[in-house]
């Protein structure tokens, strides 16, 4: 992995002291898969003030970084670039055992994981007002979501 960008470590840590309002995963899903295959590329944080954080880990990336998004403008290169074998699809994971635990909770604490003493993008972590932590993290594939409780 690599090192987080002054642009996401910048955005990602002006989340602090905010409230998230809504979470939708965007999946690369492999509709030739045998076995289903569906990738986390995106994840897009919604602001109780209508702003939105979009994290990616994908071929562009070397790690999780925050970036401009269209969901039908990528959704139709996806198709194109693939035939139509490969798609995207959106889920709303607002109400996932992850995220609705720390709704209308403040964002206490954005921190990363360190890389050779520097803020690495292979892992951001959310610590909330309630103690709770939600950890977002690089996987082979996509990118993973785990919750702690303080």
């Amino acid at each position: 992995m690599g090192y987080l960008s002054k642009r996401s470590f910048d955005e990602l840590r002006s989340l602090e002291g905010r409230k998230i309002a809504k979470i939708v995963y965007y999946l690369w899903d492999n509709l030739q898969s045998d076995d289903d295959f569906k990738s986390l590329d995106w994840i897009g944080i919604t602001l109780h003030d209508g702003t939105n954080t979009v994290l990616n880990y994908g071929v562009d990336n070397d790690g999780i970084e925050v970036v401009d998004f269209d969901f039908n403008e990528e959704l139709n290169k996806i198709e194109t670039q693939f035939k139509g074998q490969v798609t995207l699809i959106h889920e709303n994971a607002t109400l996932d055992r992850h995220w609705f635990p720390i709704l209308d909770k403040v964002i206490k604490r954005v921190s990363f994981g360190r890389e050779k003493g520097e803020n690495g993008n292979s892992q951001i972590i959310f610590e909330f007002s309630d103690k709770h932590k939600i950890e977002i993290f690089t996987k082979e594939e996509g990118m993973g979501v785990d919750f702690f409780e303080a």
